[in-house]
């Protein structure tokens, strides 16, 4: 297995199961409830499988994981989205949502207020969101100021199969106020949080909070369906080259 190594903060293969940082930095992480299950590849114990009730892990907070340490915050993830069930024209239900209908399935950040310490959520929106339109199983990228509220993002909606693997790349730039999503090594959006844009954040409020990294829930507001694989996190803006590289990388 070949990965990007330069400015690789954290790196999570999940191999035999396991929720533990690879990358030398000693990032390891608690799961509870979680079980080992197949990758893209079906080789077995090469991934972790949430069950979108109650299972998550949990990596302490560092600040390896926040954009305001350098500016540049990029994460890279295989999801295989289950749901718990499905409406009549077969998109997902997650039955543990949040918010108008959605789903953080890896994120930083679980307070809001004057004391707040949000930082950037991944998220899927279940099939029955009551947004206007609805939202088809759209995923999205988000950052948010520390206080929370509403914050922008990048999206992808296209058809989620289930059990289907996806591969995606979220990249975050404060020098760029940019938010840029990748779905299967392929640009699919990106949105900016300058002053004129429609969520602005202003660089004193995209701060270093001390949440927790969660992958399968963000807060326990919601809980994600079906498997995570080979997460990693990297303190600089990947390239088109190296977001490629990622999803191309060949079986173990």
């Amino acid at each position: 297995m070949s990965i990007p190594q330069v400015g690789l903060v954290a790196a999570y293969p999940m191999d035999g199961g396991s929720a533990s940082d690879v990358s030398g930095r000693g990032h390891d992480g608690v799961a509870s409830g979680v079980t080992a299950t197949r990758n893209r590849f079906c080789a077995p114990d090469t991934a972790l499988s949430f069950n979108g009730s109650s299972s998550v892990l949990t990596i302490p907070s560092h600040e390896d994981f926040s954009l305001n340490t350098t500016g540049y915050l990029s994460v890279s993830a295989w999801l295989r989205p289950d749901g718990t069930a499905l409406n009549p024209h077969g998109e997902l239900i997650f039955s543990r949502i949040e918010g108008s209908g959605y789903v953080h399935w890896l994120g930083k950040g679980e307070r809001s207020g004057a004391n707040g310490n949000r930082e950037w959520s991944l998220r899927i929106y279940s099939a029955d969101n009551t947004e206007q339109p609805p939202r088809h199983n759209r995923l999205s990228a988000y950052l948010f100021a520390y206080r929370g509220g509403k914050g922008p993002g990048s999206h992808v909606e296209e058809p989620v199969a289930r059990g289907g693997w996806v591969h995606l790349v979220a990249l975050f730039s404060k020098p760029d106020h940019r938010i840029t999503l990748y779905k299967n090594g392929l640009l699919k959006d990106s949105d900016g949080f300058g002053l004129g844009d429609s969520f602005p954040i202003p660089d004193g409020d995209v701060r270093t909070g001390d949440a927790a990294v969660r992958m399968g829930s963000q807060d326990g507001s919601s809980y994600f369906c079906g498997a995570i694989a080979e997460v990693y996190f990297y303190n600089r803006l990947l390239s088109d080259a190296d977001i490629r590289a990622l999803y191309l990388d060949a079986a173990p």
